[in-house]
């Protein structure tokens, strides 16, 4: 699996399009693209949340995590809530990327071992994304390791556009 992991670091962010077959899910600051057979949800309370239809995947975005971010502060803020989160949480790459609309963005990629609490290995990708008013969201995909191919994440990551 550690080729999964580091193959998943590889891409670098994207032009905001929507993929084919993916369905954009918006909120007034930020939108991101889903797989057209993933479902809204699980979190009600988030505006852009949804799983993968074996709920092996999940995404969520979480809006105005800071509103005086720095591209200096994004490392820090992509991987807090996961380190806080995520059951012996291992940290396999981070990196600045390119979303559209945004002053900067960062991508931390992590492994942990309880996906979902069903005592499974999991892995991530948080995106930190500085907006260019100073507002910072979370972009976060967690899923089962293994079951979710590298070209999905990359394609999220890709669709993800501020603004």
């Amino acid at each position: 699996m550690p080729l999964l992991v580091a193959a998943s670091c590889s891409a670098g962010g994207g032009d905001g399009a929507t993929p084919r077959g993916y369905v954009r899910m918006q909120a007034p600051a930020l939108s991101v693209a889903r797989p057209g057979d993933w479902t809204k949800g699980p979190d009600a309370s988030l505006p852009l949340s949804a799983q993968a239809p074996d709920r092996s995947a999940l995404l969520e975005a979480v809006l105005d995590v800071s509103d005086h971010g720095s591209a200096g502060t994004l490392e820090s803020i992509s991987s807090a809530g996961a380190l806080l989160r995520a059951k012996d949480y291992h940290r396999t790459g981070s990196k600045d990327i390119k979303v559209k609309g945004a002053r900067a963005a960062h991508r931390t990629d992590y492994t942990f071992t309880d996906f979902r609490g069903a005592g499974g290995p999991g892995q991530g990708a948080d995106i930190g994304v500085l907006g260019e008013d100073d507002h910072v969201h979370t972009v976060r995909i967690t899923w089962a390791r293994g079951k979710l191919p590298r070209d999905v994440v990359d394609g999220i990551i890709g669709s993800i556009r501020v603004g």
